[in-house]
């Protein structure tokens, strides 16, 4: 038995090299930052413009892999739930934070479940004008359109299928994905999240895994992911909870 026949290896791709082409683009807001109050926007704040590279590198691959993709587009009502459930989930600890006046005190513990402040992150107001729209566009249409497909594609479409049908993951249904599968993929996922999501993200994994196994479907987990992020965008707005980004 062959690993991966010719249309395998097409496909393959097509569900993998999103994602993994889409992590490469995080390491370099680190790499290209500095600190120094006289820099260029483009200097002191590399992820204004690496963020709409990763975003519209994205947007390409997904372009052009897309007649790869079943999507299967099922019980969006259910997603639509989901995806307000996660929501509300992933905006609990900031809740949570300013409930108690930013003051954890006793409670402590909260921080290792991803209560604070969350106000340090991307911030679009650094511009003024038509720079500030232009910003937060690119900023919708990454978290909203583009990281949705980019994720799910692999998360659920591939690596949730090949866990548990390596020699046939591309006719797996997700409906009898297993305990294995949920644990390796929902941990993976909480991995690649900033430490203070850990537990929101891990959450959130367990729902998304939940509709994946109910509906059998990679596009009602595209839908729910688009919710949350769709809510979760205006919240930050509204709340300049920028380290939720």
């Amino acid at each position: 038995m062959k690993f991966f026949n010719s249309r395998d290896k097409s496909s393959f791709g097509a569900y993998v090299v999103p994602f993994f082409a889409f992590l490469l683009f995080l390491p370099l807001v680190d790499i290209f930052t500095l600190n120094h109050p006289y820099l260029p926007w483009w200097r002191a704040h590399p992820e204004q413009w690496i963020y709409p590279l990763q975003t519209f590198c994205g947007l390409g691959f997904l372009v052009y892999y897309w007649r790869v993709y079943d999507f299967s587009w099922k019980m969006p009502f259910w997603a639509i739930g989901i995806g307000i459930f996660g929501f509300l989930i992933w905006v609990l600890p900031c809740f949570i934070f300013d409930l108690l006046g930013g003051d954890l005190g006793e409670f402590g513990f909260l921080r290792y479940l991803g209560v604070s402040s969350r106000n340090e992150g991307f911030n679009p107001f650094i511009f003024t004008g038509e720079g500030v729209y232009i910003s937060i566009f690119l900023r919708f249409l990454r978290a909203v359109c583009i990281v949705p497909f980019v994720e799910e594609i692999f998360w659920r479409g591939f690596l949730m299928r090949y866990i548990d049908g390596a020699d046939r993951w591309e006719s797996f249904s997700l409906q009898s994905s297993s305990l294995k599968s949920y644990f390796l993929v929902t941990l993976l996922f909480v991995f690649v999240h900033q430490p203070q999501d850990f537990f929101v993200a891990f959450c959130y994994g367990s729902l998304i895994f939940y509709l994946a196994k109910k509906s059998s479907s990679l596009g009602a987990c595209v839908i729910a992911h688009m919710v949350t992020n769709f809510l979760l965008t205006i919240y930050i707005l509204e709340t300049k909870k920028y380290g939720l980004w």
